[in-house]
């Protein structure tokens, strides 16, 4: 009988040993910073192999207050995560390109969760928020402030169109950002802010109608998407660099003529006064003639621009902004009718700024036969 006793004891031992030793390797594979002087820790980053992880609310006696930037970034194999309730902050791109990833569940204790934390989780459907947070909500899977006012975050994996509720008044930066299934959204009359990136890489969000409401549409907020036109309503007082850079099916840029800071021609974008061309859509092909009542060439303005075959520059620029030609493959033919247009090396693709400069270079007609990254330019 002893000899029983002392092999079940030695069993025990055995198992609750190997359970303690598992416990202490997963909580190694988190990668910790120490942080609020000493009395908390954030998880900085995972070397495990677990497709489903649970975070521990405690490594190293310390509770785990926050998910540092970039913590799982690029997991491609995480399908889960549990956030313990100790978790008050997460950090910006946490789980940036985390394809796996089908589910996040906001725990109430969360009060902090920056832009971006979802870009690129293909396969993310749902973000369930816990009706304990007071900071956070969230409806039909979608991530909202606890009001519902700003929308946040649109898991990337969903499908289909979308119809934002009336409450919101703003679209959170990167919120759709790369939401490949997105194919139609209706924004409400009570919106007035396009965040940062808010839409960018929605390929197949082919059209949007902007309400009169809006007055901010913020830097990158449409690019790369699918559009093939826009309208700027008549309120809109802000748009930011490259909202609509690399929207390689646009071809048209409309804005109302009773908009006071914003005007277009021809499908493309300037201020009121046409004094700045501000976003020349990227869709639209064959030459075009800049007016002469231009005197400079936003950043990017024509950027991704892959079927401009020739820019004619009248004298009236001063300068072009920085990569304002940058990736216009098929551009083949630039006019300048100024000796003095300020631009630098990143502004046009090939040689054409070491050209234009020399001392045979100035106002005049450039070409190449070939056009691209590489092109070398000759003075005609």
């Amino acid at each position: 009988m002893n000899k029983i006793i002392k092999k079940g004891l030695l069993a025990f031992c055995f198992m609750v040993l190997t359970a303690c030793a598992q416990k202490h390797n997963e909580e190694d594979d988190f990668q910790i910073e120490i942080i609020d002087f000493g009395r908390s820790a954030a998880i900085i980053g995972y070397s495990g192999t677990k497709q489903a992880i649970r975070i521990p609310s405690r490594i190293k006696e310390l509770p785990v207050t926050a998910i540092g930037d970039e913590a799982f970034a690029g997991n491609t194999s995480l399908t889960s995560i549990a956030i313990p309730g100790s978790v008050s902050s997460i950090g910006q791109d946490v789980f940036w390109n985390c394809t796996s990833l089908s589910s996040v569940t906001i725990p109430g204790s969360v009060t902090s969760i920056s832009a971006g934390t979802f870009v690129g989780c293909a396969s993310l459907t749902a973000i369930i928020v816990s009706p304990d947070n007071l900071t956070y909500s969230s409806l039909d899977n979608i991530l909202y402030d606890k009001n519902q006012y700003t929308l946040i975050n649109y898991p990337p994996g969903k499908t289909g169109d979308f119809t934002i509720p009336d409450n919101v008044t703003r679209i959170e930066d990167l919120a759709f950002a790369h939401s490949k299934g997105l194919t139609g959204i209706t924004l409400p009359e009570n919106l007035k802010s396009i965040g940062i990136g808010a839409f960018i890489g929605c390929d197949n969000l082919t059209e949007i109608t902007i309400p009169d409401s809006v007055t901010d549409i913020w830097d990158w907020a449409f690019a790369l998407s699918g559009l093939t036109s826009i309208t700027i309503p008549a309120n809109v007082t802000n748009i930011g660099e490259a909202a609509f850079v690399g929207c390689i099916f646009l071809e048209e840029i409309n804005v109302s003529p009773n908009n006071q800071i914003y005007s277009s021609t021809d499908g493309v974008l300037y201020d009121k006064e046409q004094r700045t061309l501000i976003a020349y859509p990227s869709g639209k092909e064959g030459a075009f003639e800049i007016p002469n009542t231009v005197s400079s060439i936003g950043d990017m303005a024509f950027w991704y621009s892959f079927n401009l075959s020739s820019a004619n520059i009248p004298s009236s620029v001063n300068s072009i902004g920085n990569q304002a030609f940058a990736d216009c493959d098929s551009l083949e033919s630039v006019r300048f009718g100024n000796n003095h247009t300020i631009f630098d090396a990143e502004t046009f693709p090939g040689d054409l700024h070491a050209k234009y400069t020399d001392s045979t270079g100035g106002r005049g007609t450039y070409t190449t036969e070939t056009p691209g990254d590489d092109a070398v330019w000759q003075k005609q």
